[in-house]
């Protein structure tokens, strides 16, 4: 008769958290939005998917607790109490996690803030850049492989549209992360790229990667994140084999020791053209096949290139070292001094110079090949 009893006082309060149970169900969200895995873009069905994990992982356990307890005969009063906390604690739990997640970081804060779908994905970039970020003018010139003068009209007209509109600031609300996260993974990705690029600033890329980590608090299932991270860390951890610890670009017999480029690149490179056929790409691409060997074709992918980035330090630097190798002095001495021209890095600057100051890289009759040290590095390509 007591088992009796103890499967009658458990069933009475497995009954209503077994209809909160039900009511927390995730199916009935995922008809509604058609997200059939995981709850990617949809702030609401995550929620509901941690609710309803969460249910699934105390509810049972507790009642089974429950059941074993009055078998040790404790006293009734323990097992009514312990079924009523359960009832309240289930009914009210989906109420204290249906307040969104907050964005944890200050600066990430104003970057979604900034981040608005009013203005232009490339304008709100770049104003981002140059105001919360502290990047200079030619800074953000730079990573957009635009022309110092053509930015600082960009970004007055960005800041006379916001004036012109009306635009609010504000933080956004979870319903708007998803659609500004790509902004925000830009803006720490072009920030890190900034850092690269200087070498010396290492501070930018240790700031970016943190930042890329913390976007994934609001934004938990976007894959985004993830794949932006992982390239900034992948990218982040070849800079030793490409800049000394204080800055100057490493020359090339000392970076191939460290780190050595397999014939096997261009392949990757020319698929991940297919997804994104971004300059720079092409530019990595080019410095690809320059290393597996294929120096033949590689003025003909730069050439291709010249007007996207006429502005671009490392194209030019990039034909300087290809075409000396190719025999054409002459030319290729004039795009060193026009990359030495567009240099934002004193290391850089004074690497490039000493190429161009050596012996073998003094211009003069006959045309014969430069020395075999390759330019610094290109930017990592786009996110």
């Amino acid at each position: 008769m007591s088992k009796i009893i103890v499967l009658l006082v458990t069933f009475l309060y497995a009954r209503p958290v077994t209809l909160i149970y039900l009511a927390l169900w995730p199916a009935f969200r995922r008809g509604a939005t058609g997200v059939s895995f995981r709850a990617i873009g949809d702030v609401i069905l995550l929620q509901r998917v941690r609710q309803h994990g969460n249910s699934t992982k105390w509810t049972a356990l507790i009642l089974i607790l429950m059941i074993l307890a009055k078998g040790m005969n404790a006293p009734d009063r323990y097992l009514y109490i312990s079924g009523t906390l359960l009832v309240i604690g289930r009914f009210s739990h989906p109420f204290t996690l249906a307040e969104a997640p907050d964005i944890p970081d200050e600066r990430l804060r104003l970057i979604f803030a900034c981040c608005h779908p009013v203005l232009e994905e490339k304008s709100r970039i770049a104003l981002i850049l140059r105001i919360l970020c502290g990047l200079s003018t030619l800074g953000v010139a730079a990573v957009f492989l635009n022309a110092e003068p053509t930015m600082g009209q960009h970004l007055s007209r960005a800041k006379a549209k916001i004036l012109a509109a009306g635009i609010p600031f504000a933080v956004p609300g979870p319903e708007d992360w998803p659609e500004r996260l790509n902004s925000v993974l830009n803006v720490v990705y072009r920030n890190f790229t900034a850092g690269y690029v200087e070498g010396a600033a290492a501070e930018l890329c240790g700031q970016s990667l943190f930042l890329t980590r913390l976007s994934g608090r609001p934004c938990p299932e976007e894959p985004e994140v993830q794949g932006c991270l992982g390239l900034s860390l992948l990218t982040h951890a070849c800079a030793s084999a490409r800049i000394s610890p204080e800055g100057q670009p490493l020359p090339p017999r000392v970076r191939t020791a460290r780190f050595k480029s397999k014939p096997c690149l261009p392949p990757f490179y020319a698929r991940l053209l297919g997804y994104e056929p971004a300059p720079i790409i092409r530019l990595n691409y080019a410095d690809a096949l320059a290393k597996a060997g294929h120096l033949a074709v590689v003025l003909h992918v730069l050439d291709a290139l010249a007007d996207p980035l006429a502005e671009y330090q490392f194209w030019h630097a990039a034909r300087a070292e290809y075409l000396g190798r190719l025999g054409n002095k002459p030319a290729g001495f004039a795009a060193r001094a026009r990359a030495i021209a567009l240099a934002t890095s004193p290391a850089n600057m004074a690497f490039l110079a000493q190429k161009r100051d050596s012996v073998d890289d003094a211009p003069g009759p006959g045309g014969q090949s430069l020395g075999t040290e390759a330019p610094p590095g290109p930017t990592p390509p786009p996110c």
